[in-house]
């Protein structure tokens, strides 16, 4: 079985129509919360809660200056396969028996609710957490020592609020991939976080822009097809 929604990229952020809902997916939230009661994923209606460590959806709202519902996060997209293409316009969810012979493969693990994957960035084997919800990936600053920067971005955490950061061009081989990646030098608080996971960045929209990929959560695999 399978569910497909209409998606909309939103300044690097994948928001689904789920039933006339304005969804943000974000597996880089542990819970789904916002302003209504549940969702209803696979014909299933599942809680959603109204905030997440103090802040709510109105708060994720006015940093990513667009209406969302709610944020469909990792205790229901845990249970599927999910499969983003962004050309196409296109989130599919299901529960297995998909074919995915025409992408490249690896392991993902999965750690209260955070995704991550081992990568490597030139000789160093490094471990990112795989986030639809980041617009900007980041990796720790300490592996990008002597690099010339590209510039700054400007980003936001519902944690930080709005922030600017510098940011480097990076090469991140996943899944027989070279991903081309826009990344910002961690902030403190940013790396803190991650670092709880084991790990020293964050892939974002960098990896869902220009190819289809599949996050098959119950198999613990990435599937990442050409761009």
């Amino acid at each position: 079985m399978k569910q497909s929604f209409p998606l909309e990229v939103f300044n690097g952020h994948l928001i689904i129509d789920c039933d006339g809902h304005q969804v943000l997916v974000d597996t880089g939230s542990p819970i789904t919360f916002g302003c209504v009661n549940s969702l209803t994923i696979m014909g299933e209606d599942y809680p959603c809660y109204p905030s997440i460590m103090g802040f709510n959806i109105q708060s994720v709202i006015e940093l990513l200056g667009r209406d969302i519902d709610a944020i469909l996060g990792m205790d229901i997209l845990n249970d599927y396969s999910m499969v983003v293409d962004c050309q196409q316009g296109l989130l599919t969810i299901s529960d297995g028996d998909e074919s995915f012979l025409d992408a490249a493969s690896m392991p993902i693990q999965l750690t209260m609710n955070y995704v991550t994957t081992q990568t490597r960035v030139a000789d160093k084997s490094l471990r990112f957490i795989i986030d639809t919800g980041a617009q900007l990936s980041y990796i720790n600053p300490e592996h990008i020592q002597g690099q010339p920067s590209i510039g700054q971005r400007d980003d936001f955490h519902p944690i930080m609020g709005r922030y600017q950061v510098t940011v480097y061009d990076i090469n991140i081989h996943l899944a027989g991939v070279d991903l081309q990646a826009q990344c910002g030098a961690s902030p403190a608080l940013v790396q803190q976080l991650i670092a709880i996971f084991d790990a020293d960045g964050i892939i974002g929209y960098d990896l869902f822009a220009s190819r289809k990929v599949v996050l098959d959560f119950p198999e613990k695999t990435l599937y990442v097809g050409q761009s």
